[in-house]
């Protein structure tokens, strides 16, 4: 007999053995089929006009592109597609930004089976699912920044100009400068310094390190 499968997933991992053991863990247990399971971003748009998913389940941190902006694309192409974010990010920028983001969910990968089953079941009946893990690392006085603002942060403390901000965020170099110039306040610093040495503390300069 067929097996019929509730959900469809759209797996987006660039780890093998993660990505090849939830993926077991999604068709074995948690009655759900997995229509691919992607190392890379590249396909994904693709792959979700061919394969029709009912969730995209991303993990955050690719190495070959920008995982948030690629969501953002394809909530706005596709409303009704239902998008997860995964990290195993301490950053609670970072954690923010995703919080903030038009994601459906964001669940941090110390979860477990019993919670990523909810956490599915939240989405797929248009609920918003968001750990407890990444809800108790959001450090209050990050609360106030806007996406956009997050965006600013992490292209200032990694060392983008005027210029590239412009061009990274589609403005214009003046607006980016007013820009500027408006988070140095709301982050109460008066210098690049000040701001990295936040960006430390907040942990935004060591998102490499999150998966």
């Amino acid at each position: 007999m067929t097996k019929t499968y509730l959900t469809r997933i759209l797996l987006v991992d660039d780890h093998a053995l993660f990505r090849s053991s939830l993926s077991m863990l999604l068709e074995h247990s948690l009655n759900c089929q997995v229509v691919k399971a992607c190392d890379s971003l590249s396909s994904v748009k693709a792959d979700v006009d061919a394969l029709k998913p009912d969730i995209v389940l991303m993990d955050y941190h690719m190495p070959n592109g920008d995982a948030l902006a690629i969501g953002q694309r394809l909530k706005q192409r596709t409303p009704s597609l239902k998008l997860i974010y995964l990290t195993g990010t301490q950053s609670g920028i970072v954690l923010n930004q995703l919080v903030q983001s038009k994601a459906d969910g964001v669940l941090h990968k110390e979860i477990t089976p019993e919670e990523l089953s909810d956490a599915l079941s939240l989405v797929s009946n248009g609920q918003r699912a968001i750990s407890q893990h990444i809800k108790d690392k959001l450090p209050p006085e990050q609360s106030h920044f806007t996406e956009r603002e997050f965006q600013l942060f992490r292209l200032l403390v990694q060392g983008a100009n005027t210029k590239q901000i412009a061009e990274q965020l589609s403005i214009s170099p003046r607006t980016a400068e007013k820009h500027r110039e408006n988070l140095f306040k709301k982050a109460n610093v008066q210098n690049m310094a000040q701001l990295i040495e936040l960006g430390y503390k907040w942990q935004i300069l060591d998102i490499e390190a999150g998966t």
